[in-house]
């Protein structure tokens, strides 16, 4: 439970601080896309303790293609939505790969969801995963929390327009 307190808190946070720089910048702005960013640097920071902007940004350019690529037809020519998908998902899973090596090598360790899948090393087999399963994992959960997160921000806006003004 206190977990969860300080994701929310910490959500809450990074609310206040992207709405402040948006209204001292006087942008306008779409409520989904300004949630969808919210919500995909929390469920990264939630996950895999990531809050470097600029990985952020690259792991965040990288999920919207894969996005893309499951709304699209499945064919591997170059130039297409599916195409870029593919590319973009193999560098994920790099990114992805390079965090675990680090955890695993000592060189990184937070308390947070892919450590937690890491320790289960020292479980029996039939209760841990291997890394593709791990790095699949994190980017399910990240491109499906990351939507219907904002999806149901934007609902809880519309239904309680109070709360917008």
């Amino acid at each position: 439970m206190v977990q969860n307190q300080n994701f929310w808190q910490e959500v809450d946070n990074m609310l206040c601080e992207r709405l402040k720089k948006v209204q001292k910048e006087g942008k306008s702005f779409t409520v989904l896309d300004f949630n969808m960013k919210i919500t995909f640097a929390a469920m990264c920071d939630m996950l895999m303790s990531i809050k470097d902007a600029s990985l952020l940004k690259q792991i965040e350019k990288n999920c919207t293609a894969v996005s893309d690529a499951m709304l699209s037809f499945p064919v591997m020519i170059p130039g297409t939505r599916y195409y870029k998908g593919i590319k973009a998902r193999r560098r994920i899973m790099e990114t992805f790969n390079v965090m675990i090596t680090n955890r695993r090598n000592g060189k990184e360790y937070h308390e947070d969801f892919l450590q937690s899948m890491l320790q289960k090393d020292s479980s029996p087999a039939n209760q841990k995963l291997d890394d593709e399963e791990i790095m699949d994992s994190l980017l399910t959960l990240i491109i499906a929390g990351q939507t219907t997160t904002a999806a149901a921000m934007v609902k809880f806006l519309d239904e309680h327009r109070t709360s917008s003004e």
